[in-house]
Parts: structure tokens; sequence; C-alpha cells
């Protein structure tokens, strides 16, 4: 199971704005060509430093073997990262991310955020701090 997370952290007056602003990204990816070579480079580069090690041995293992992988992906990942632009990124983003069901997490004082304007977004399920924290 694979999930995106997003976080936008305003005031209560900005809730509404921020809603909109964080759906805009979620669903049309912004066009810069400058940060996808950047993203590049940072992949390649994460891969070319990281050494799993110990318990990270079998948990990866494991891990792969969960979604019918036989060889490591880092490698596959890596030698594919060079062929990746804008056109494919925004084909995965349209076909997993964009205007998919989202579930936000709003925390803030009742006394500042209105129930009316949270429900103009879908079902609102308030939780209570035992719930939350345990106690």
């Amino acid at each position: 199971m694979f999930f995106t997370v997003a976080y936008v952290g305003c005031q209560a007056d900005k809730f509404n704005e921020s809603i909109i602003a964080m759906n805009e990204l979620l669903n049309e990816l912004p066009v810069v060509e400058e940060n996808i070579k950047f993203a590049r480079a940072g992949i390649k580069k994460d891969i070319e430093t990281e050494r799993i090690t110990q318990d990270g041995i079998i948990f990866n293992y494991l891990s792969a073997k969960r979604k019918g992988l036989t060889d490591d992906i880092r490698k596959q990942t890596y030698a594919a990262v060079d062929n990746i632009g804008y056109k494919e990124m925004n084909q995965f983003h349209q076909e997993y991310i964009a205007n998919k069901p989202y579930t936000y997490c709003v925390v803030a004082s009742d006394k500042k955020l209105s129930e009316e304007a949270m429900k103009k977004y879908g079902e609102l399920k308030r939780l209570d701090l035992e719930t939350l924290f345990g106690y």
C-alpha cells in the first residue's frame, strides 16, 4: 500500500485558502524543469551513498518480496532515473495522485474554526484528546 502525505500549516482564518492551495498542488503538477534535474541528481546521490546493513538487509528483502520483486529496486531506479522527465512524472501524477479522495487532519481550536467551514470538504469526525493521545 502506498500513500501521499501533504502538510500545510496556517492560522485558522486562512483554512479555506490553504485547502484550496494544497488541492491545486495535489491535482496539478507544476512545471519546473530545473527541479526535475535536481531531483534526478538527488535520487542518484541517495542511492550511491545508501548502505543496507544489519537488520535492514532482511527487512529490505521482505519488503521487496511483498512487492513481488526479486532484485534490489534501487538498481532499476538508478538506471531509469535519467530517462524520467516532466511528461513521465505528469503521467504518473495524473494516474495515481491527482483528483483522488483526500483525508484531512485538522488540528485547531473549535473556537477559531467553525464546523461549517470544515464540512464543506467532506464528512467531519471530531476526535477527543484521549483518542489522539491515550489520556
